[in-house]
C-alpha cells in the first residue's frame, strides 16, 4: 500500500469496502462525491472493486441541475464508468406531503433510487461522500431540532437501512483535504448553488453557525463535533443493548407496539423505547427521529380510548386502543392514489405483498376460530373463510377503490369508504389496507369483518385460514 495516496490508504484500512465488491457510488458532481469517485477508481484495480455511478437530478435548479447531470454522465463516460441517472421533482414531492421538507423529500428520493438500483443490479453497497464537515453539521442540526444521543452520534461509517448497505469512507476526512486532493490531481467538480441558499437550515449551519463557533470558541470545532459523535456512537451501542430487552417486552406483533407493556416501564425508558421503535420501523425516514417526533408518539401512547394518529412528515403513527402501528410514507403516497393491481394469493401458500408491506399465509382448516383483531392496519390478524363458498376460484388482494361496497357478517351492505371513515382510517392510509377478494367480491377487510356470504357454515365445515403479518 506504499504507493497509495494518504486518503486512499485511509479508505482501504477501514476495511468497509471488501475486495471484489460491486460498489454503487452516489455522485452529485460536487467536490466530495467527485473526490470519492476518483479515490475509489484509483484503488479499483488493486482491490478488484467494480464501480458504477448513480446520479439523481432533483429538478430544483432547472437548466443548471440538468447541466450537472450531463456533466456527470460525460465525466463517467470519459472514465469508462457506467452511470445510472434519473430526474425527479423534489419540490412537487415535498408539496404533496404535509410536513415533509424539501431537504427530507430529496433525501427520501435519493435513497429510494439507490435501493432500486441495488435490488435490480445486485450491488454490494452504496458509497457516499459525506465528510467530517458533514458530520459536524449533522450533529449541530440534530441538536438544534432537539435530540438525544442518537441524533448527537451523527452518521455511521457503515450502516444497513431497509436492506441497503451504506458506507461513508470519508466521514472522518475534513472537506479541505478533499479539495486539496482534487487540486493536486487537476480534477474538476460542479458547484451547487442551492448549497448557499439560506432558506435551508443546513446551509445556515454551514455558512453561519459553524464558522462562528470556530472563530469565537474553538478553531477545531468541526473535529471536536465529529469526535463527540464517534464517542456517543460507542455509548449508544451499549445503551441499545440495555433498551433492547425492554423493547422486546413491548413488541407483540410485527410492527405493533403494546402500550400496556410500555406503560409499565419508567418514563425515561418509555422515551428510549419509543425512539428505538421509531428507528426500527421507519427505514425510509430520517436516520434519527427528532425529539418532536418522539413527543408526538408518546402523547398517542398516553391514552387507550378509541383511535388516533399523528403524522410525522415521514410516516404516520396510528394508535388503536392499546396498540400502536407505524406506517411508513411511500414515495407515491397521495390522498387520491388508487392501486389497481390485483395480486393472486397462493392457496394454500405464502404470498409476500410489497405494496402493503405484509405477507399473507393461506392454509386449509376445519371450522373457524375467534382470534383477536386490534383494528385495521394492525398486524398480525387472522380470519376463516368458507372453502365451499370460494370453491376452485382464486383468492386475490387489492387496494380499496372508490365505489367499493361490503356486506359483513351481522351487518348491512355499506360503502367501504364509510367503513374506513367509521374506523378513523384517513384517506392517505386507505390504500395500505389489503382487501381480500374472490370473483370481484370483497370477502374480508382485515381488522374489521368477513363477508356474510363467506362465513364458515359450521365447526366441521372446510375453511381457509388466512393470516396477515407485517413484513420484517
Amino acid at each position: 500500500m506504499g504507493h497509495y495516496s494518504k486518503l486512499l490508504r485511509h479508505i482501504v484500512e477501514q476495511g468497509i469496502l471488501p475486495r471484489e465488491a460491486r460498489i454503487l457510488i452516489g455522485v452529485s458532481g460536487g467536490s466530495d462525491s467527485m473526490a470519492l469517485l476518483a479515490l475509489l477508481q484509483e484503488g479499483a484495480q488493486k482491490n478488484g472493486w467494480k464501480l458504477t455511478v448513480a446520479h439523481l437530478d432533483h429538478g430544483l435548479r432547472g437548466k443548471a441541475s440538468a447541466a450537472d447531470a450531463r456533466w456527470v454522465k460525460a465525466e463517467c463516460k470519459q472514465r469508462g464508468i457506467k452511470v445510472h441517472s434519473r430526474r425527479v421533482d423534489v419540490a412537487a414531492t415535498a408539496k404533496g406531503k404535509p410536513g415533509l421538507s424539501v431537504e427530507m423529500a430529496a433525501r427520501q428520493l435519493r435513497y429510494q433510487f439507490y435501493t432500486e438500483l441495488v435490488k435490480r443490479h445486485k450491488y454490494d453497497c452504496v458509497a457516499l461522500g459525506h465528510t467530517q464537515d458533514d458530520q459536524a453539521e449533522t450533529v449541530l442540526l440534530n441538536l438544534l431540532r432537539g435530540t438525544g444521543s442518537d441524533g448527537l452520534s451523527g452518521m455511521e461509517t457503515m450502516v444497513r437501512r431497509d436492506g441497503l448497505l451504506i458506507v461513508r469512507p470519508l466521514l472522518s476526512v475534513p472537506k479541505k483535504e478533499l479539495i486539496e486532493y482534487l487540486h493536486r490531481r487537476g480534477l474538476e467538480w460542479r458547484e451547487d448553488t442551492t448549497n448557499s441558499d439560506p432558506s435551508f437550515m443546513r446551509n445556515r449551519v454551514r455558512a453561519e453557525l459553524l464558522p462562528l463557533l470556530s472563530a469565537r470558541f474553538n478553531p477545531q470545532m468541526v473535529n471536536v463535533l465529529s469526535r463527540t459523535a464517534t464517542n456517543l456512537r460507542h455509548e449508544k451501542s451499549v445503551l441499545r443493548e440495555t433498551i433492547a430487552a425492554d423493547l422486546m417486552k413491548c413488541i407483540r406483533e410485527g410492527r405493533v407496539l403494546d402500550l400496556v407493556a410500555l406503560r409499565k416501564l419508567s418514563e425515561s425508558k418509555q422515551v428510549l423505547v419509543v425512539r428505538y421503535w421509531l428507528q426500527e420501523q421507519c427505514q425510509k425516514g430520517p436516520s434519527t427521529p427528532s425529539a418532536s417526533d418522539v413527543t408526538q408518539v408518546l402523547s398517542l401512547c398516553a391514552t387507550s380510548s378509541g383511535s388516533a394518529e399523528s403524522s410525522l412528515g415521514w410516516g404516520t403513527a396510528r394508535r388503536t386502543y392499546d396498540r400502536l402501528l407505524f406506517l411508513p410514507m411511500h414515495s407515491d403516497n397521495r390522498a387520491d392514489r388508487h392501486n389497481d393491481d390485483i395480486i393472486q394469493l397462493e392457496k394454500p401458500g405464502i404470498t409476500p405483498l410489497q405494496n402493503f408491506s405484509v405477507t399473507i399465509a393461506v392454509e386449509q382448516a376445519k371450522g373457524f376460530g375467534r382470534e383477536p383483531a386490534y383494528g385495521m392496519g394492525i398486524w398480525p390478524v387472522s380470519a376463516y373463510l368458507s372453502a365451499r363458498y370460494i370453491g376452485r376460484d382464486r383468492l386475490s388482494v387489492r387496494a380499496w377503490r372508490p365505489g367499493d361496497r361490503f356486506h359483513p357478517v351481522g351487518g348491512r351492505r355499506r360503502k367501504v369508504q364509510d367503513i374506513f371513515t367509521d374506523n378513523k382510517i384517513s384517506r392517505d392510509l386507505r390504500h395500505l389496507i389489503p382487501l381480500i377478494v374472490c370473483r370481484e367480491e370483497i370477502l374480508w377487510i382485515p381488522g374489521h369483518r368477513i363477508a356474510a356470504a363467506a362465513a364458515v357454515e359450521s365447526a366441521e365445515a372446510k375453511s381457509w385460514r388466512m393470516q396477515i403479518e407485517a413484513n420484517a
